[in-house]
């Protein structure tokens, strides 16, 4: 049954297949902005792919052409599986019949709305590209949109701390209520 409202948020796109690729773009941004956001994941990262090249120049040097051909293709799959997997979570999003995927117009930032069963709104893949400044015009726009609806309750899960401010500037009624088991910083309210 879908539970999406007949209105939409002003200065907003409503996502549609034709977005994609934006949508996909905006999607590996979030992962590389939130890897290298986090010092002890940009290390992490950092020295994991230091160690793969130190390791398959050490193969060739020994001789082991095989096993180095073997390696970078390994790590050449993992990186093509996790980029299907977010090809994969895109299409989801897009196919969601009960979730609207909003763009600004310049289409470089985007933010799910999930309308669940009684009433519950949800928030969610606040993302966007490396450059983009329309984030805060997009959650605004929403949060204008979500109040001119009525009788909600937000349960919206953050990213990080610094995400989860911002929902909370925005949303005054908003309080961060412990983590999820992903670690994202749970806020929940009940509407006015």
């Amino acid at each position: 049954m879908r539970r999406l409202p007949a209105s939409r948020p002003k200065d907003c796109v409503d996502a549609t297949a034709r977005d994609t690729w934006p949508v996909f773009v905006i999607g590996l941004c979030s992962i590389a902005i939130a890897m290298w956001r986090f010092p002890a994941w940009r290390w992490l990262t950092l020295a994991a792919f230091g160690l793969l090249l130190l390791e398959v120049i050490a193969f060739m040097l020994l001789g082991y052409v095989d096993l180095a051909v073997w390696l970078g293709s390994f790590v050449f799959a993992l990186l093509l599986g996790a980029t299907l997997v977010v090809a994969g979570h895109t299409l989801w999003r897009l196919i969601d019949p009960n979730r609207l995927v909003l763009l600004p117009p310049t289409r470089d930032a985007c933010l799910d709305v999930v309308f669940k069963v009684r009433n519950r709104v949800s928030l969610a893949n606040h993302a966007r590209v490396f450059s983009a400044t329309s984030a805060p015009a997009l959650r605004q726009s929403t949060a204008s949109w979500l109040e001119s609806l009525g009788d909600r309750d937000l349960d919206i899960r953050a990213q990080n701390m610094i995400v989860a401010e911002h929902y909370i500037r925005q949303f005054p009624q908003l309080k961060a209520s412990g983590r999820d088991w992903m670690g994202h910083v749970r806020l929940s309210a009940a509407s006015r």
